[in-house]
């Protein structure tokens, strides 16, 4: 034998033994109904591709563990996209999917006229997930409960991108949960739509993103989540007072877009940052802020029925402090534009005075009842504010802040 012909034999030999120790090929799932769905969920594994053929689907109720890998993702999909539409013909007490495991993509899909009351989409302690250009539009809530999309559990880095929320009422629209010792991180929610939401009806409990929630949790110690919330587009919005809900710490939301919403609000929680955000005709103030240690820098607001932006007093102050009225401190608000706000530029003298000694969850708090620690330790500067209906800046009694390099226009 040649030495040529010597080389392709070891050349071949070295590819059987590649080939013999490789992965199996990854399998294709085609499903067309619920039962399918199920049985075919015990037979994938990392790598492998779960079709749904196109049609309209009611009333599942799908948990589905899915363990694929950072170099092999599972993939659930429709067999065209927005081909598939789950949708329910009587009341939903039960998720229509409830996902657990790590490293797989869910996309594509389409959820639609829908009465629920508790969640459709629930992400359960995954890990490397991703939800995207999902659709859910005309659904209605029933009951205290009515959370569209719940990412909850010991959950890291879980993605949610490209969705459209749309139509919707009674909803609260998507919710990161916190429980004790199991605190969902790294959660990226970016170039989503929240549109036209609790127009009709919503009120307390309808919030649009929260960010973890009230509750007896609220050691905002352990909440470290880590949420980056990025070129979202909010539009027409009411139902809560907080179309955004921080429940949370080392949150940061940049380049997201409001029109005729309610109110952002920093609820609880710490060390968040909220820059290049545009704020437009805003119901009240546009940004509230309750906490330590925020950064408010270079949004833009204009229109606001109310404040720019409030400054709250609180009955606790610090990372310890286990209440939701959290007094303002040490926060940086700076380079924000503030356009003909209906109220204060900036107003430091929210709550102040307030009484909560009968609320439901005194209890609870290791701060005393009223609101009246004033808002101290911030920087307010080198914002620039026009033709507010009240004062550029308002103190209301709030002492030992930095008020420097701010521009009034009338």
């Amino acid at each position: 034998m040649g030495k040529k012909s010597g080389n392709l034999v070891v050349v071949f030999l070295f590819l059987l033994i590649i080939t013999a120790c490789a992965s199996p090929q990854s399998k294709v799932l085609i499903v067309s109904n619920e039962n399918e769905f199920k049985s075919a969920i015990h037979k994938i594994s990392a790598g492998d591709t779960l079709i749904v053929k196109n049609g309209t689907y009611f009333n599942w109720s799908v948990l589905a563990p899915l363990h694929g890998t950072p170099s092999n993702l599972i993939t659930i999909r429709p067999e065209k996209k927005d081909g598939v539409i789950f949708s329910t013909s009587k009341t939903a007490d039960k998720p229509i999917f409830k996902l657990s495991g790590s490293n797989f993509i869910f996309k594509g899909f389409v959820f639609k006229d829908i009465v629920f009351r508790k969640s459709i989409v629930e992400l359960n302690g995954t890990r490397n997930a991703r939800i995207t250009n999902c659709q859910f539009q005309d659904i209605t809530g029933d009951g205290r409960e009515r959370r569209i999309f719940i990412l909850n559990g010991a959950s890291d880095n879980n993605e949610i991108d490209h969705c459209l929320f749309k139509n919707n009422d009674r909803v609260q629209t998507l919710t990161i949960r916190v429980s004790p010792g199991q605190v969902p991180r790294y959660t990226h929610i970016h170039h989503n739509i929240f549109k036209n939401l609790n127009l009709k009806a919503g009120g307390e409990g309808s919030e649009t993103l929260q960010v973890a929630q009230t509750g007896n949790h609220n050691d905002f110690e352990e909440l470290g989540l880590n949420t980056l919330v990025e070129y979202n587009h909010f539009e027409n919005i009411r139902g809560d007072a907080e179309t955004v809900s921080n429940k949370s710490n080392y949150n940061m939301y940049q380049h997201n877009t409001f029109i005729n919403t309610n109110q952002f609000v920093l609820r609880g929680g710490h060390y968040c940052t909220v820059v290049n955000n545009t704020f437009s005709n805003s119901n009240g103030p546009a940004i509230r802020i309750y906490g330590s240690k925020h950064r408010i820098e270079k949004n833009i607001i204009k229109n606001p029925s109310g404040n720019g932006i409030t400054i709250c007093y609180g009955m606790g102050s610090g990372i310890h402090a286990k209440t939701l009225r959290i007094t303002t401190t040490d926060c940086i608000v700076k380079n924000n534009i503030i356009d003909h706000a209906g109220g204060y530029g900036i107003f430091l003298g929210e709550g102040k005075g307030t009484d909560y000694s009968d609320h439901k969850n005194r209890a609870l708090w290791n701060t005393g009842a009223i609101q009246n620690i004033p808002a101290s330790g911030n920087i307010i500067s080198s914002n620039s504010i026009i033709n507010s209906t009240k004062k550029p800046i308002e103190l209301a009694g709030s002492i030992n802040n930095r008020i420097e390099d701010n521009r009034y226009k009338e």
